[in-house]
């Protein structure tokens, strides 16, 4: 929840649980006021890979990171699976959780705040 596609801005990633029963509660999963999204769970739901500006610095690059979907950050932390300066974002598990794939700009990193917020679609298709 949050303005789109803006790095300085708050967006957070909430897990709502039941949502095909009608339900609206919400739980909050990230925290810190950065700038999370584009969350995917692996097949069986407990772990969660979401892109980041934490520890993206002035230019808020953005990286991966991991969270188990059941404590969010609320009684753990968000493990960094990538770090470097540039946008790697766009993630998805793998149906057999072995590999998870992404987009990058990580080939021209020095323009890469400029380049995502012009919301360019040249990226490199990347597993970790």
């Amino acid at each position: 929840m949050g303005p789109s596609f803006k790095a300085n801005e708050t967006l957070e990633i909430y897990a709502i649980p039941h949502l095909s029963s009608g339900a609206t509660e919400r739980r909050l999963l990230t925290k810190g006021k950065f700038n999370n999204a584009f969350p995917s769970t692996n097949p069986d739901g407990t772990k969660l890979v979401f892109r980041s500006t934490r520890d993206g610095g002035d230019n808020k690059y953005k990286n991966l990171y991991i969270m188990d979907t059941e404590i969010g950050e609320d009684a753990g932390e968000a493990e960094r699976i990538t770090e470097g300066n540039w946008i790697d974002t766009h993630s998805q598990w793998s149906s057999n959780i072995e590999w998870i794939v992404f987009l990058s700009n990580r080939d021209k990193p020095t323009d890469a705040w400029e380049r995502d917020h012009g919301l360019d679609p040249e990226g490199t298709l990347l597993f970790t």
